[in-house]
């Protein structure tokens, strides 16, 4: 055993009492879903998510979330019970997990599910599928670093329709925009700019290395096109 590995567990058991502080502190006030102290233990970094955004919105609260990259609605499903009040647009361009997407909220009326991908252009654009692995589903393709660690071998390639976030959509109240659109985030916020100055928040996935081929780690970049 290193000194190291040591010191690692225990950032991690400390890192997990913090939140579970937070997730006290929060429950004391206002209603938490039971979920989210399991996924603390479980998943830290996702509870943590929610525990930051449960700091500057309450729960009853009406909100306008747009869910870019929606695939089968879990992050919506997540969102309308920490935030019940909320109308939600889900963004889902796959077709296959577009179907599973609109069956799953087929008779909800908060939702609204829209079959599209989000990009800087709008048209037909050709997305590579992985139908074993539908969360890989990119426009880019993977560097080698992912492609050991995830089988993309079976893929194949889709023509998917493409549009502008501010053509889609529109700011209304308090929105806040998910994007998780496997390497395109850049496109999807480059595409509409001004769109993004009316939104209350972004919870933006960004890379720190290099994971799609013939692209820089996107975190700067984001951070600058959010930040103007």
């Amino acid at each position: 055993m290193s000194l190291r590995w040591l010191r690692k567990q225990i950032d991690k058991v400390g890192h997990r009492l913090f939140l579970l502080e937070e997730y006290a502190s929060l429950a004391r006030a206002q209603p938490v879903p039971s979920w989210m102290r399991r996924r603390v233990l479980g998943h830290p970094a996702s509870a943590e998510d929610w525990i930051q955004l449960l700091r500057f919105f309450d729960p009853d609260e009406s909100l306008h979330l747009i869910d870019v990259g929606a695939h089968t609605g879990a992050f919506t499903a997540d969102f309308l019970d920490v935030f019940p009040k909320t109308k939600a647009v889900c963004i889902e361009p796959a077709s296959v997990t577009f179907k599973r997407l609109a069956e799953r909220y087929s008779s909800d009326e908060r939702v609204e599910c829209v079959r599209a991908a989000l990009g800087s252009e709008e048209g037909e654009f050709e997305m590579t599928i992985y139908p074993e692995s539908p969360e890989l589903n990119s426009f880019h393709k993977y560097a080698d670093a992912v492609s050991e660690n995830y089988d993309t071998s079976n893929s194949q390639v889709e023509s998917v329709p493409c549009r502008r976030i501010d053509t889609l959509s529109e700011v209304e109240g308090t929105t806040i925009v998910k994007i998780d659109t496997q390497g395109h985030e850049v496109a999807v916020i480059e595409g509409s700019p001004g769109f993004f100055a009316g939104v209350e928040a972004v919870l933006c996935e960004c890379s720190f290395a290099v994971e799609y081929e013939n692209q820089a780690p996107s975190f700067a970049r984001i951070s600058g096109l959010l930040g103007d």
